[in-house]
C-alpha cells in the first residue's frame, strides 16, 4: 500500500502496515462523522496480521518472554496485535 507514502525516500522508516490501515480507517470514520453522520458508512478493514513472512513490532512479540520458539513468539504477538480495538 502506497497511499501518499513514499518509502523510497526514507528507507529507515517503513511503518508496520496495520498502523497505517488503522490510522486511515480512523480518518475515514472521523471525516464521515463530520460530513454526513446520518448516512450509513460501510468500512471493510481486513487486517492481515498473521501471514508469512512472520513479522510484528517487537513490543508485541516481547509480550511472550517465556516462549523459546521465535516463530511462535512472533505469531503470538501478531495475534495479540491490538489495532482492531482502535477503530
Amino acid at each position: 500500500m502506497r497511499h501518499n507514502v513514499n518509502f523510497q525516500n526514507n528507507r529507515s522508516f517503513i511503518p508496520y502496515l496495520q498502523f497505517l490501515f488503522t490510522t486511515k480507517a480512523q480518518r475515514i470514520i472521523e471525516e464521515h462523522a463530520k460530513g454526513a453522520p446520518s448516512k450509513p458508512l460501510f468500512l471493510y478493514l481486513p487486517y492481515q496480521n498473521v501471514h508469512a513472512p512472520l513479522q510484528v513490532p517487537s513490543q508485541y512479540s516481547d509480550l511472550y518472554p517465556d516462549e523459546r520458539n521465535q516463530d511462535r513468539k512472533i505469531f503470538s504477538g501478531a495475534v495479540k496485535f491490538p489495532q482492531v480495538t482502535n477503530v
